[in-house]
């Protein structure tokens, strides 16, 4: 079965179905298309969606700490180098935050005494 719409004919795929013994009652209807305001006012409110989970997000403490310490990490590892390399950038990452946790719990314990 096919449909003229003034532009094109479009099949519905109804052909297909009765061929292999489904059944189409006369009730079923192919939805319309969207216009394309339509189309563009959903794309726009799923924008606003993105932005709106966006600016959560950057707000979010966890994530800043995240996004920071990821890109201290990309900028500690060779460029181009092999991968002995690359695992002796991440063990310099690693001993200097346990030096930097060390001297932090240093610091607490002093101003828990004083």
């Amino acid at each position: 079965m096919s449909i003229k719409d003034g532009r094109q004919e479009r099949h519905t795929g109804r052909d297909d179905l009765k061929a292999v013994g489904g059944v189409i009652g006369e009730q079923d209807v192919i939805p319309p298309r969207q216009s394309r305001a339509a189309t563009v006012e959903r794309r726009l409110a799923w924008s606003w969606v993105g932005l709106a989970a966006a600016k959560r997000l950057l707000r979010d403490r966890r994530f800043e700490a995240t996004v920071i310490t990821s890109v201290l990490a990309l900028a500690a590892l060779p460029k181009g180098r092999p991968l002995r390399d690359l695992v002796l950038g991440i063990r310099r990452i690693i001993a200097w935050n346990d030096r930097r946790t060390t001297e932090l719990e240093r610091k607490s314990r002093r101003r828990g005494k004083a």
